[in-house]
């Protein structure tokens, strides 16, 4: 289980998880409107009882140091009451069977901390 403070790397894809002072919602807002982002795949919403939400949000991007489209999908939740976001960078090495990706993944991940850093927690 990913600890919300840590990062777990596997490959070519990377795990990150933390906590900001923001809903659900506001996150996914922010990000879909943030300047490094070339394409939403997929956005959703879940509203649910109590003011808990879930949201998912999956980003395509290229990137040439891999010369691949790569992937980011975040998932942000309010069900214990602090927003939890976890990302998750796929498809971001440069082979079939070379799972190396030369920072691709965490440098994905890097831009969505950048536009929520002065809401972390």
């Amino acid at each position: 289980m990913l600890n919300w403070k840590q990062s777990l790397e596997n490959g070519s894809k990377q795990v990150d998880g933390w906590k900001v002072r923001l809903s659900p919602v506001e996150v996914q807002r922010l990000i879909e409107s943030a300047d490094f982002v070339n394409d939403i795949l997929h956005s959703e919403r879940y509203l649910l009882e109590n003011n808990k939400e879930i949201t998912i949000t999956v980003i395509e991007k290229y990137f040439v140091r891999v010369s691949n489209r790569a992937t980011l999908t975040l998932i942000c939740d309010n069900m214990s009451g602090e927003t939890k976001i976890k990302a998750i960078a796929g498809g971001t090495s440069e082979s079939l069977f070379w799972k190396f990706d030369w920072g691709a993944s965490k440098s994905f991940i890097s831009y969505v901390k950048e536009v929520l850093k002065d809401y972390k927690i």
